[in-house]
């Protein structure tokens, strides 16, 4: 039977900048713990699948009572592009929606949760998908030219 929305946490054993990032501990935890933890108190959510190559994280998954799919390395390598990662996430979960969400953001709440799926299940028929955002204010840069402001001429 497909769920309607399956909320997917995405574990990569061998992360290339942060080592074990997902399974860092914080605030007493690891970041996966307080994921699945926070996940559950969603009402919106029919299922947490942890998808990963991470054996402690399917060990932390089975502890947790959720749902694991074991990736293959393939998916979990530099060698997987974006395209052919999403497209294996659309292919391992059997569901009509899926909320796509990351162990390093602890701190957004359940409430900020239950507002975005709340207003995603009003507007599904019509958006294809929702994606967070945060407006960034300062100055960005790019090889060493400003993308979001201009320089001012000097007097």
């Amino acid at each position: 039977m497909t769920k309607n929305i399956i909320a997917v946490i995405p574990i990569r054993e061998s992360s290339q900048r942060v080592k074990n990032k997902n399974l860092r501990p914080f605030n007493k935890k690891n970041l996966l713990i307080h994921k699945i933890e926070k996940l559950k108190k969603i009402k919106y959510i029919d299922e947490i699948i942890v998808n990963t190559d991470s054996e402690q994280a399917i060990k932390i998954a089975k502890d947790c009572k959720i749902s694991f799919w074991k990736r293959d390395k393939y998916f979990a390598s530099s060698s997987c592009t974006n395209s052919e990662f999403w497209g294996h996430i659309a292919d391992t979960t059997d569901s009509e929606h899926i909320m796509f969400t990351n162990c390093t953001s602890p701190l957004v709440r359940i409430e900020t949760y239950n507002t975005i799926l709340k207003k995603y299940e009003k507007l599904k028929n019509i958006n294809a998908s929702i994606n967070t955002v945060t407006n960034e204010k300062q100055f960005l840069y790019l090889d060493n030219k400003a993308l979001n402001f201009a320089f001012l001429p000097s007097f």
